[in-house]
């Protein structure tokens, strides 16, 4: 569905609902809708893709570091772990708009079915 579209039913859905929390539920809905088209706009930049593929090159290194590396403190591989993650995490960041919208979606479908 247009993500335009995808927002104006959810407006439309607020108009035709009278509970508070139905309400708070459709703006919850269009400010994640909103957030993640910002994320989808980023995702496209060159910049943003240079960060992924840099942290992916990262992301590769470290968890071979964790895996194959036997002389590894403790204490060090803790800070690997831990760098992996946050870079997992920034990752996911820029790819989960289309699933997040998707999801929103299939609220919204089953709010109108129900």
């Amino acid at each position: 569905m247009n993500e335009d579209l995808l927002i104006t039913k959810i407006q439309k859905l607020r108009e035709e609902w009278t509970l508070e929390q139905d309400k708070a539920k459709t703006f919850a809905w269009e400010q994640a809708v909103r957030v993640a088209l910002i994320k989808k706009d980023l995702q496209n930049l060159d910049g943003i893709k240079a960060l992924i593929e840099e942290l992916t090159i990262i992301i590769k290194d470290i968890s071979y570091l964790i895996c194959f590396d036997n002389t590894l403190a403790e204490i060090k591989r803790t800070e690997l772990f831990a760098k992996r993650e946050a870079y997992m995490w920034l990752i996911n960041f820029f790819q989960e708009p289309n699933k997040t919208i998707d999801t929103i979606e299939n609220n919204i479908n089953n709010e109108l079915k129900g």
